[in-house]
């Protein structure tokens, strides 16, 4: 009985050294497994960050572009377009505000050519005088140097001169 004894605190001794060595091994493997874990997830956090600041950037520059263009063609500036041209969502916008803002300056530019003209026709009612301050209006606005008005005829066969800028009298 004394060598069952003997025995069975050897297979005891050997089983709890085993037990605490199974436990030990479990324990480093449990916190390398916890570092590896904070490591990934840290890692995993940075590149979500990385990720959001890019696409917040991508998204805030094109539209601060177009914020400021409007903003100054709003305070008058026609020329201000927005700069933005990147094939993307962002660049088809910024390139309908650029096409709209040529459209509108150019339609400003024509109606203040017409007020111009308009407002030079108007405060003459001598139909030579009229001729001349027309004449005038059209050469400033066309970049001309010179301009004349023939009238045909009473006998309607030829026109006469009636009035010119820059060309000799008689022309």
């Amino acid at each position: 009985a004394e060598r069952v004894y003997v025995q069975a605190s050897k297979v005891d001794e050997f089983a709890r050294n085993k037990a605490d060595q199974l436990i030990r091994e479990a324990g480093s493997l449990h916190e390398r497994l916890k570092q590896r874990l904070y490591l990934y997830a840290g890692v995993s956090l940075f590149f979500v960050l990385l990720i959001a600041y890019c696409m917040v950037t991508w998204v805030r520059q094109p539209l601060q572009c177009l914020t400021d263009a409007a903003g100054r063609f709003r305070q008058g500036d026609l020329n201000a377009r927005s700069g933005y041209a990147f094939a993307n969502e962002f660049g088809v916008l910024a390139a309908a505000f650029d096409d709209m803002a040529d459209t509108i300056a150019a339609d400003i530019h024509l109606r203040d050519k017409a007020a111009r003209l308009a407002a030079a026709t108007t405060r003459e009612t001598e139909a030579r005088a009229f001729c001349r301050e027309l004449l005038a209006a059209l050469v400033h606005e066309t970049g001309s140097q010179i301009g004349a008005v023939y009238l045909l005829n009473t006998q309607q066969t030829a026109f006469e001169h009636f009035e010119s800028i820059g060309l000799g009298e008689g022309a």
